[in-house]
């Protein structure tokens, strides 16, 4: 009910529909959830609140058991709201290196990087980000262009992705940061940006 009601109040400021039932049967979610989610959740709390707390661990939607299968809220359905119609993209100044672009640092080389390359860089609600990005070192104890051990998000690869983000822009790396720990790869294209 918690969970639900979070949903509700959420999406239309209405709470769950009086006499919701969710029956008890071996109803799972459809494989095509692993796709749109990795983990399961649920309410840490016995009693809902604005500041609810959520517990969760590490199984796919299609294996959690007695899974919330559907929610009912009062009120209307919130419309989707239409895209924005993006503008023209100018042409890129950025400087680019094996055909991947990159950005020269801005903020005095933190950790002794001066120029970010990536193979893509997206500007996202308060924040951006960098996929598969690479950098040029100068002025460090190991000078040259290298890939990144990301160490499955642990304080390496924090570090590794703050010195970026404060040589880029002078801003922290962003709180609730994640990098999964899984078999991907650099593509094979990044080998002609870092030898």
């Amino acid at each position: 009910k918690n969970a639900c009601n979070a949903i509700c109040q959420s999406l239309t400021g209405t709470s769950l529909r009086s006499g919701w039932v969710l029956p008890c049967g071996g109803a799972r979610y459809p494989a095509a959830a692993n796709k749109v989610a990795k983990t399961s959740t649920w309410p840490a709390d016995s009693k809902f609140a604005e500041n609810l707390k959520w517990d969760g661990n590490n199984h796919l939607p299609s294996q959690l058991q007695r899974p919330l299968n559907h929610c009912q809220c009062l009120g209307k359905l919130p419309k989707c709201s239409p895209l924005p119609t993006p503008p023209p993209t100018p042409p890129s100044s950025c400087k680019e290196k094996g055909g991947w672009p990159g950005r020269k640092a801005a903020f005095d080389g933190h950790g002794g990087v001066v120029t970010v390359y990536g193979k893509k860089f997206t500007q996202l609600g308060g924040y951006y980000q960098i996929d598969w990005p690479i950098v040029k070192l100068k002025g460090s104890n190991l000078d040259g262009v290298w890939s990144l051990y990301g160490g499955a998000g642990n304080a390496y690869g924090k570090e590794a992705c703050n010195a970026i983000c404060q040589s880029l822009t002078g801003t922290s790396l962003r709180s609730g940061w994640v990098l999964p720990c899984g078999g991907a790869r650099y593509p094979a294209a990044a080998n002609k940006v870092a030898k």
